[in-house]
């Protein structure tokens, strides 16, 4: 009983850890809006000022590699222009957390502190937590690809997916490699 004990609260404080370290580099790259996330932006605005798929309004570019994600912010711009940056960011972390769960869900444990700890160890990865709140489409594209194949992966792999060509063609559009999907 005693070492059962000890397991349980090691496991609880490895827990805490875990999250509060989560939450500290969440806090730490809390300002960050790079990259892709300024292009989307960018290809959103000049979509609602009439220039579709231009960077350089006048000038055509096959510079957007996320159609849909492109097509969010730009429902997003029109509603609260600039300030579609925060949109941008709410909807990294919540994707963020929605892989999390999708992990926690997976885990097939049935201690709740070791699921909590396997979901913990993706978002305390810094590379995890600087995707989450960059604006960009790579962790919506993750978090709907882990939702897409987590009844496989809780069914240890058995093909049970109906739609794989209309989910593909959803991943494609928000990034090109999700057109591999089939092949998971």
């Amino acid at each position: 009983l005693n070492n059962n004990l000890r397991k349980y609260k090691l496991l609880e404080i490895s827990s805490t850890i875990l999250l509060a370290w989560s939450i500290y580099q969440l806090f730490i790259f809390r300002n960050l809006f790079i990259g892709d996330s300024e292009i989307h932006l960018i290809f959103a605005k000049n979509f609602i000022n009439g220039y579709f798929l231009e960077f350089n309004p006048g000038t055509k570019s096959g510079g957007e590699s996320s159609f849909l994600y492109f097509i969010i912010i730009s429902f997003l711009y029109k509603l609260f222009g600039i300030y579609s940056a925060y949109g941008m960011k709410i909807i990294s972390i919540l994707s963020a957390c929605w892989i999390c769960f999708q992990i926690f869900e997976i885990n097939p444990s049935n201690n709740f502190f070791r699921k909590i700890i396997g979901a913990g160890l993706i978002a305390c990865s810094a590379s995890f937590t600087f995707q989450a709140t960059s604006g960009m489409e790579n962790i919506f594209f993750c978090a709907t690809l882990l939702f897409f194949i987590s009844p496989e992966l809780k069914s240890n792999l058995s093909l049970q997916n109906k739609n794989v060509l209309i989910k593909s063609i959803g991943l494609f559009l928000l990034r090109p490699e999700g057109i591999l999907y089939p092949f998971f």
